[in-house]
């Protein structure tokens, strides 16, 4: 928690309960106190070309299970697959999204997607800019 010099706020009270309590930094991000609440979370998922990751976060984004994909590419990737070393090109999708909608996120990409064992890993975030933090809860919707 930010309690000492340089800090704008030292807490804001939760306004209502969908929306996480708050700490501002000195550099204009948040550290997000959740209360039990929902987390913002970073998906990470590989998918083999370009179309397929543009149709899986295609897909995401109008359901509204996640606020945004970027895309990446081309990743390298080294693994082992059925006992053999495999080094392929993929295109690495990051999406964003709150921690209560991984499962329906995690449920449409193995739908969706061509591996049998795609790459689905989430990451929580502790720090997020408020203005970033409402925009994802928004296109996110309220869970």
């Amino acid at each position: 928690m930010y309690s000492g010099e340089g800090c704008k706020a030292e807490a804001l009270a939760c306004i209502d309960t969908y929306r996480p309590c708050i700490i501002l930094s000195s550099y204009d991000n948040v550290e997000v106190i959740w209360n039990g609440m929902s987390k913002v979370i970073i998906i990470f998922s590989t998918a083999k070309s370009l179309e397929e990751a543009r149709r899986i976060g295609n897909v995401l984004v109008e359901e509204g299970h996640i606020a945004c994909c970027n895309i990446v590419q081309p990743v390298e990737s080294i693994f082992k697959w059925k006992g053999k070393l495999c080094a392929e090109h993929e295109v690495l999708m990051i999406l964003k999204t709150k921690d209560d909608k991984f499962d329906i996120v995690e449920k449409r990409i193995r739908q969706i997607h061509s591996y049998e064992v795609p790459e689905i890993i989430a990451i929580p975030l502790s720090h997020v800019s408020k203005n970033y933090l409402d925009w994802v809860v928004q296109e996110t919707g309220i869970s």
